[in-house]
């Protein structure tokens, strides 16, 4: 009966699996849900038991409605030595790129340096990196690319996972959505970056993993740890540093720039 899932359209297939995370995971919260300490509490705990059905759905989808006797490899997480490599690369680069374009601006004047950020918080940021990047990775690198790319091929999976994963940062309320919406090329553009890392290591999440990874595990550092403040003669939207690094002019092209490289190392890759 599963299987029967891979003949219907992408939108089809699309909505078949959001629905089966929420027909599982609704009931689950609000069983649990009296029985915790105060309504902030629940946050953390749904959003765990999302991410553990998450996880749990993809394997089944690909294993029953794909056939696949290793669903992981096909999603790009060959867990191997090479993987690990490619993945400590990623993430030596992102974390490199980043906290030099932040570096910059401060040797301008823009943002000004505090004390380093205590063991804890970095600990936590290498943590929710990597947690973050797996889960967005094997959704919109991962499975979701899979999807794409059966029905209309690489390019079309190329740019659109990256718009949807752009889109899926902005499910706010209109007024947040009016201080964010700055964000959305910024985002754009990663996905693409990520996309195209994707096929330069021949299809393996390692390299978007890792530079994933290392840009939230940066940020977490910066704006948790107060390691940098924003000097305040300066307008917010120079350095985004509030809200998304990404969202700022010299943000964006640092990250346009890792796109195009990103693209002509696949280009490299497939003519060698």
């Amino acid at each position: 009966m599963l299987s029967r899932l891979a003949t219907l359209p992408f939108l089809g297939r699309l909505l078949v699996f959001v629905g089966l995370l929420l027909l599982i995971w609704l009931p689950v919260v609000v069983l649990i849900w009296p029985f915790l300490a105060s309504d902030a509490s629940i946050y953390p705990l749904a959003t765990g038991i999302l991410y553990l059905e998450f996880v749990g759905m993809l394997y089944l989808w690909g294993w029953a409605v794909r056939g696949e006797k290793r669903p992981w490899v096909m999603y790009g997480l060959q867990l191997n030595r090479r993987w690990w490599q490619e993945a400590l690369a990623g993430w030596t680069m992102a974390l490199g790129a980043l906290l030099g374009l932040l570096a910059l601006q401060a040797s301008w004047g823009w943002l000004d340096w505090q004390a380093a950020p205590p063991s804890s918080v970095v600990l936590q940021g290498m943590g929710l990196g990597l947690g973050v990047a797996l889960a967005e990775e094997l959704l919109f690198r991962g499975w979701l690319w899979q999807e794409l790319q059966l029905d209309y091929g690489i390019t079309v999976a190329v740019w659109a996972s990256s718009g949807l994963f752009a889109l899926a940062h902005f499910f706010h309320p209109p007024e947040v959505l009016l201080q964010i919406w700055p964000q959305f090329p910024g985002l754009w553009v990663l996905g693409l970056a990520l996309a195209w890392g994707r096929l330069a290591c021949a299809g393996r999440l390692s390299w978007p993993v890792g530079f994933h990874a290392g840009l939230v595990t940066a940020y977490y550092w910066v704006r948790v740890g107060h390691w940098l403040v924003v000097n305040p003669e300066l307008p917010a939207w120079l350095t985004a540093l509030e809200t998304n690094p990404l969202a700022s002019p010299l943000g964006f092209t640092a990250m346009l720039i890792v796109a195009l490289i990103t693209r002509w190392w696949w280009v490299r890759k497939v003519n060698a």
